[in-house]
């Protein structure tokens, strides 16, 4: 079996649970484990505040939350990083686009904003 079927299995026996008794704070911490495992970090801590709330004193909730908020930082900085190298690519190709281009046509070169194009990115 794989490791994404198993961890499916595992998410189908915790919302099992979950429905049963859903103040099952071991459930919630479970459930964000698995979330973690599958790199679901937002997710992840989500589960883990549910867990929280009903159990604060559960340590290993706590690491498993902050783990993910470092893994979802990171993530996160890695693609804010990814779109300015695109955007600085991009401007720069604009750039020399419009310095080889007819006057009449350079008007909506320098009127494109290449960040209103990267928004589904």
């Amino acid at each position: 079996m794989s490791d994404l079927a198993e961890a499916d299995n595992k998410l189908v026996a915790i919302e099992m649970e979950l429905e049963k008794n859903h103040n099952d704070w071991e459930a919630w911490a479970a459930k964000a484990d698995v979330l973690f495992a599958m790199g679901m970090y937002k997710m992840a801590i989500r589960c883990c505040d549910k867990s929280l709330a009903l159990n604060p004193d559960n340590l290993l909730t706590l690491i498993t939350r902050n783990f993910a908020l470092d893994k979802l930082e990171k993530h996160n900085k890695l693609h804010a990083a990814v779109v300015e190298a695109v955007i600085s690519e991009f401007s720069t190709n604009q750039k020399s686009e419009i310095e080889r281009a007819p006057f009449w046509q350079t008007w909506s070169l320098r009127n494109f904003s290449p960040r209103q194009s990267l928004m589904l990115f």
